[in-house]
């Protein structure tokens, strides 16, 4: 579970990301580092057999370094380390997660999200803000209903993805939107597919650090 600073490549893709939710500014304030894990890995050489996990160091020719790759992106402190002390220990978390880049494109998470509400204070992101009836499903996964939403970007398109927020303006979930314009709101009807939410994600984040450091318990022993 190696931990590396971006390549040129991963910082124009950050760059552009973080450029179109309105947070540019903060890119440079940031001390962003990836980790890469292999996803579904059969690979072509017969000789390997790759499993679910992350990259632990091995080397492997360019075309199998291309198959099923997804990179995860940590935003880490400032705070000055000892690198060579920091690679040694093989950190099992480094920060906070903020997203993955997969055929080079972010794909934001709900960290990310976090960011955007609070650097990008004008709005100018597509959202939608939903009632306290909704947000009560939203956080065990469900869509949203048009007439749930008390306020929205005005220029949302359609299959764009959304930040999710509650009456107070917090971050519950992201979604991509069926419809663009004033079609977001139509009743009776699901505008926006919930695709992360923060009940589910910190759920499942609970139980990866839990596995990780039980994982390493057992390696010390």
């Amino acid at each position: 579970m190696t931990f590396r600073n971006l390549t040129n490549a991963e910082e124009t893709i950050l760059k552009r990301s973080f450029n179109n939710w309105g947070i540019f500014e903060i890119f440079k304030t940031l001390r962003i580092l990836i980790r890469t894990l292999f996803l579904d890995a059969v690979i072509s050489d017969p000789k390997h057999t790759l499993t679910l996990g992350y990259s632990n160091g091995t080397e492997f020719t360019e075309p199998e370094k291309t198959i099923k790759r997804t990179k995860e992106v940590f935003v880490h402190s400032n705070i000055k380390y000892d690198d060579t002390l920091f690679n040694k220990i093989h950190p099992v978390i480094v920060g906070l997660k903020i997203g993955t880049i997969k055929n080079k494109r972010f794909s934001p998470g709900l960290n990310f999200a976090e960011f955007v509400v609070k650097h990008n204070k004008n709005m100018d992101y597509p959202h939608v803000i939903i009632n306290t009836k909704a947000e009560s499903l939203i956080v065990f996964g469900r869509d949203i209903m048009g007439s749930s939403i008390l306020s929205y970007f005005k220029d949302i398109k359609e299959n764009q993805q959304a930040i999710i927020l509650n009456h107070n303006k917090e971050v519950i979930g992201l979604g991509k939107s069926r419809y663009s314009g004033r079609l977001i709101i139509q009743p009776n009807v699901i505008t926006i597919d919930t695709t992360q939410d923060i009940g589910t994600y910190y759920l499942k984040s609970e139980n990866r650090l839990s596995k990780s450091i039980d994982k390493n318990k057992d390696h010390s022993l």
